[in-house]
């Protein structure tokens, strides 16, 4: 256990999000274990316009799912059919920090952004960095991070998307691209990914891989591994 997070693992290719690190931590707060899942990706876009993609709610319910209320420093928000919560942070275009209460449970979400040199050397990319931080729970064990982070790249996925083309996706193309066999195999790739995460952060490998099966196999609705 360490405060510092694990060491950042190779990122690999990620079929439509290019690459992708993704990291796991286990933290000490006040008494409590929490467990920290991370991923971080580059993103080819400027900073101040990927800042409104992720913080306003018509664009994130372009690309993620409906998003009502007040995104500001304590203001409420809900997503549609999803969780809810309050704006803890807001520091534009760099910091975003928000409760995710969702049924009984309280977690916590991080999104950071920094300017990046493009490959020509200019700060038109931008570096996301996505943390979500929940407490310990008995599901942990069977399922492991992809429990969350499948659902994050799945995310990231429609914000590459957005960002590329402007344009809103719908719930019926997200449906139908994860049932497709592009959707099915970037389930299987992100769990495996995180797998390979927990793993890193000092978990036996062999645990982490099967809770991370157990995880692909709820998200893609078969039999339980």
């Amino acid at each position: 256990m360490s405060d510092a997070p694990a060491p950042e693992q190779p990122a690999s290719s990620d079929g439509p999000l290019g690459t992708v690190a993704r990291t796991v931590d286990v933290r000490e707060e006040n008494g409590a274990l929490r467990d920290e899942v991370v991923l971080a990706i580059t993103l080819p876009h400027d900073i101040d316009a990927v800042w409104p993609a992720v913080t306003q709610a018509d664009r994130i319910s372009s690309w993620f799912v409906p998003v009502s209320g007040d995104l500001a420093d304590d203001g409420r928000y809900q997503l549609e059919g999803n969780a809810s919560g309050t704006v803890l942070d807001c520091r534009p275009p760099h910091l975003f920090r928000i409760t995710w209460e969702f049924g009984d449970e309280t977690s916590w979400v991080t999104v950071g952004l920094e300017r990046e040199k493009s490959p020509s050397g200019d700060d038109d990319h931008t570096r996301l960095a996505l943390s979500h931080l929940l407490p310990r729970a008995p599901q942990w064990d069977a399922y492991g991070p992809g429990a969350v982070g499948i659902g994050w790249d799945l995310a990231l996925v429609g914000l590459v998307r957005y960002l590329a083309t402007r344009s809103a996706g719908t719930a019926q193309d997200s449906t139908a691209w994860l049932a497709s066999p592009d959707g099915v195999a970037f389930v299987r790739h992100s769990g495996r990914e995180w797998g390979h995460a927990h793993a890193a952060s000092g978990v036996d490998e062999d645990a982490a891989l099967a809770a991370a099966a157990r995880t692909v196999a709820a998200y893609l609705g078969e039999p339980g591994v």
